[in-house]
């Protein structure tokens, strides 16, 4: 009969969740606080991220070829608003149509320049949040609208376009 119930029991061992500084463990190990990994192996060629989601769940994720700026996608839409000065690259690559709200700025970014290179066919980059400009003067293709910007065209490919943060406004550097 005790070999019975050991049996039964078993298969509760392999299945059980293990829950620390928790009474209710989501997962197989739940840990609620700090975590530290002491001993980490090396990796290869096909290695992965660890990354959490807004949970807190560890999930992997496949590596990428990494560059040293973001990719804005194709047709796409990137907000910055709420994005502090360690969340953003230094340069990112713009391709064709893309609609584009800088960082709300603060005393943070002052000094920080945010950097995009565009390539692709005929371009349509709006950016939202930038200072109006002081003089009437644009490079062709550039055109204001209180705080947007739209640069179109052939003539605006294969450049780098930036914006400056002097703590309380975006300033685009539109030299031609």
């Amino acid at each position: 009969m005790k070999k019975i119930i050991y049996l039964l029991l078993l298969p509760q061992l392999f299945l059980a969740q293990i829950g620390i500084n928790t009474s209710s463990p989501t997962s197989t190990l739940d840990v609620n606080g700090n975590l530290r990994v002491r001993t980490i192996p090396q990796g290869n060629s096909n290695d992965y991220y660890l990354t959490t989601d807004q949970n807190g769940n560890i999930q992997k994720v496949i590596s990428t070829t990494s560059k040293f700026g973001g990719e804005l996608s194709w047709n796409g839409t990137t907000n910055m608003t709420n994005l502090s000065p360690n969340q953003v690259s230094d340069v990112y690559f713009v391709d064709q149509s893309h609609n584009l709200t800088l960082p709300t700025p603060s005393s943070a970014f002052k000094g920080k320049t945010l950097r995009f290179y565009v390539y692709g066919g005929g371009i349509n980059f709006t950016i939202n949040g930038i200072a109006p400009p002081a003089y009437a003067g644009a490079p062709s293709g550039w055109s204001y609208n209180g705080s947007t910007l739209n640069i179109q065209g052939s003539n605006n490919r294969f450049q780098f376009i930036d914006f400056v943060c002097d703590g309380t406004s975006w300033w685009p550097d539109n030299k031609d």
